[in-house]
């Protein structure tokens, strides 16, 4: 058993859930104190043909999205099915977790850089 990793459909499905409910929960302001949109901006529909950049939330969607919408039905298909978490689910899983890894790393390698300034060139 991997640490981290769900291993029930039940279980990836409520931990999908609750950051869902967060992700939902905090605000959307920008620095000046002001919605970053016109509220009117969220009625506008989309249209289902393909992915736009901009949801009707007005939030630009990661390429982590695929990944993250594949193991969300998996995990509701399995906790229908009542049954354990598929491998596929596991394999999108590591993915995600080590393409991370280098993600996580640059965005180090930027802080550094905006904080000790060094003279590139």
């Amino acid at each position: 058993m991997e640490s981290g990793i769900p291993q029930t459909a039940s279980a990836a499905a409520g931990q999908l859930a609750a950051a869902a409910q967060e992700r939902d929960r905090r605000p959307r302001v920008s620095m000046n104190g002001r919605a970053p949109w016109p509220s009117a901006a969220a009625r506008i529909p989309i249209p289902a043909s393909g992915r736009s950049a901009v949801t009707a939330r007005g939030a630009s969607r990661g390429e982590d999205d695929g990944n993250r919408d594949r193991r969300r039905d998996l995990a509701r298909e399995a906790a229908r099915a009542g049954q354990p978490l598929p491998a596929e689910y596991h394999r999108l899983f590591r993915w995600w977790f080590i393409l991370g890894w280098p993600a996580f790393a640059a965005m180090l390698v930027v802080f550094h850089l905006m904080i000790q300034k060094p003279q590139l060139w």
